[in-house]
């Protein structure tokens, strides 16, 4: 006789003393399931918004980044050109950063009402 047989016969032996209803076995995959599927749905959903959020993010990025570089008659203008396009940059930098964090929270909280659902 292996290892493996005894291992096998003392998980039978003591749970062969605890009566399993098969149904609540199927019961629990079913919800396991349900919460899995709307959990990676919650998810999927966060990062389509985040990836929109930084697709406008790119954009808005690259115009200012053309503004920089057009050609300027001279230094002076390039200078405030450079200054503009950097304290707008910031500005949308908070932005963007802000509407991340708030499609965070809002994942957060569509898992955690999910999670309570199933709980009851």
């Amino acid at each position: 006789m292996t290892k493996f047989d005894k291992v096998t016969t003392a998980w039978f032996d003591a749970f062969s003393r605890y009566p399993i209803d098969p149904a609540s076995i199927s019961e629990a995959a079913r919800k396991s399931a349900i919460t899995g599927e709307a959990i990676a749905m919650t998810a999927i959903k966060a990062v389509e918004k985040c990836n929109e959020q930084t697709g406008k993010w790119t954009l808005e990025s690259l115009g200012r980044a053309k503004q920089v570089f057009e050609a300027h008659q001279n230094f002076d203008e390039f200078t405030k050109t450079a200054k503009e396009v950097t304290s707008a940059s910031v500005e949308s930098a908070v932005e963007h950063l802000t509407a991340y964090t708030e499609i965070a929270k809002q994942a957060q909280a569509e898992s955690t009402d999910i999670l309570l659902g199933n709980a009851k």
